[in-house]
């Protein structure tokens, strides 16, 4: 049974190991005498070891009766693993694991509620979303969601979806029907799920080749034991342009906690801004008596409960957890006339088999790239039915953040959510300066990207729509275009 270090003090550990030390010391010099050596080194050794020993103790002396208790582990150990030449100092001292902080000693009601933490939902979401590719699929093998690194590697690919059956996917790999003989081996008795580990290759056309250790367990229903579907990871083995993708990498985890440190100013502070009520009610007008709608880059759901409030089934897409999850408390009451997809708005092209009434993106495309937002629109042209109408809105050429900062700045003045002394309503006066330095810092690094109108008219006309109108009359304090177009 391993040592259970994560429980003994740091002091504690050194001053075992000392006393280890210090035994292995007047082992060796006692045997080196009773051979009779002439050689010095057996009273040097004799020497070292008393003088470890007495540090041991100074070292610790409060805590002498426990560190004797671990000395006993830890002396037969010693001798076991150096004469195997293990570097047992550095097996003893060095935490498990790369990366690993050695711990704090910790009571047992502090080790109770850290079990519980770990255990906590946010706890796996953080698990799910740090840097392997991990994505989850349900009993049947059909795709529930994945994370930020997986839609880096794979989520330009028509077969990653919500939905849709991994083994689309799995024929983008290398050596599919050598895949598939694996699955119906280690897959064959659903009643008998396993932990299956399976290399990998895929060939992308951004890093080049690319290699994996797949892992797959299933997800089991903790009271009766049933199969509920399948938490996947892909370590990266090898990757042929490490660099690229590091890079790459890099920038995706800091945009979407760039996403994730705005979600709570945004959601606190912008439904009390008359101006950005009205640009929702505006986006809910546009789409008139469409039954179907899609919200792209729903952020935090104020649009997407307002449609859903007009009677409308709501597709809302974002691709930011944290937003997502206070989109579906707010919409809480409607879940049967909502639906919540994890991805990524610049790969729509997964959501080609639904049609829609009306496609809605509010404050949305100045968050992409140049390039990126005439493939969107594409997409969004090709996902709605005949007649379906676009509304979208974005900032204008030569935004003012100012003035817009100013006009909600007055909102939530006027409405008490500014140092009011009435305790049933926020001061939002701190959320707010966040959010301004949020849209600042976006502003000030080329990420909040502006558009005029003879711009938008030809993006929109050159995805294919008709009946295009585009107005920056009145629209968000000034600073805004707001437009709708036709399929």
């Amino acid at each position: 049974m391993p040592l259970q270090r994560s429980r003994v003090d740091r002091n504690i550990i050194a001053s075992a190991l000392l006393i280890a030390l210090t035994c292995v010391g007047f082992w060796w010099a006692f045997s080196q005498d009773t051979r009779g050596s002439d050689s010095a080194y057996p009273s040097l050794a004799f020497f070292v070891s008393l003088v470890m020993g007495v540090a041991a103790v100074l070292l610790i002396s409060p805590q002498a009766k426990e560190a004797l208790a671990y000395a006993k582990k830890l002396f037969p150990m010693f001798l076991r693993e150096e004469r195997a030449g293990v570097p047992v100092a550095q097996k003893l001292l060095q935490p498990e694991g790369p990366g690993a902080e050695m711990p704090e000693k910790e009571s047992e009601d502090e080790t109770e509620g850290l079990y519980f933490d770990y255990h906590r939902d946010d706890f796996h979401r953080a698990l799910f979303d740090s840097y392997p590719a991990t994505y989850r699929l349900t009993k049947s093998f059909h795709f529930i969601e994945w994370n930020v690194v997986f839609e880096l590697i794979f989520g330009h690919l028509e077969a990653v979806g919500p939905g849709k059956h991994v083994s689309l996917w799995a024929r983008s790999l290398e050596r599919f029907d050598d895949m598939l003989k694996h699955a119906q081996e280690a897959f064959s008795d659903p009643e008998k799920p396993n932990v299956d580990v399976e290399p990998l290759t895929y060939d992308s056309p951004r890093f080049s080749r690319m290699q994996f250790i797949k892992i797959a367990a299933p997800a089991l229903n903790i009271k009766t034991g049933e199969l509920l579907g399948w938490n996947c990871v892909l370590n990266i083995d090898e990757v042929t342009q490490p660099d690229e993708y590091y890079d790459a990498l890099l920038e995706s985890l800091r945009e979407q906690l760039n996403w994730t440190s705005y979600a709570a100013a945004y959601d606190a502070v912008v439904p009390h801004s008359g101006e950005y009520v009205r640009l929702a009610e505006r986006h809910s007008r546009a789409v008139g008596d469409g039954e179907r709608i899609l919200d792209v880059g729903a952020g935090t759901g104020y649009l997407t409960r307002k449609l859903l409030e007009a009677g409308k089934e709501v597709h809302a897409v974002d691709y930011n957890e944290t937003m997502l999850e206070r989109l579906r408390h707010h919409c809480c009451d409607y879940a049967k006339r909502l639906r919540v997809y994890k991805m990524d708005i610049r790969h729509l092209r997964s959501l080609e088999e639904m049609h829609y009434d009306g496609v809605v993106m509010m404050n949305v495309l100045q968050s992409l790239k140049p390039e990126e937002v005439k493939g969107c629109l594409e997409m969004a042209h090709q996902l709605l039915a005949d007649d379906g109408v676009l509304a979208l809105s974005v900032p204008r050429e030569g935004t003012d953040l100012r003035a817009l900062f100013e006009s909600i700045r007055k909102d939530l003045k006027d409405n008490e959510y500014w140092g009011s002394e009435d305790a049933t309503k926020p001061n939002l006066r701190t959320k707010y300066e966040e959010l301004y330095r949020h849209n600042q810092r976006m502003q000030e690094g080329n990420h909040l990207h502006e558009f005029s109108k003879p711009g938008m008219q030809e993006l929109l006309e050159g995805a294919g729509f008709r009946d295009v109108f585009v107005t920056d009359d009145d629209v968000y304090a000034g600073q805004g275009l707001f437009a709708s177009a036709k399929r």
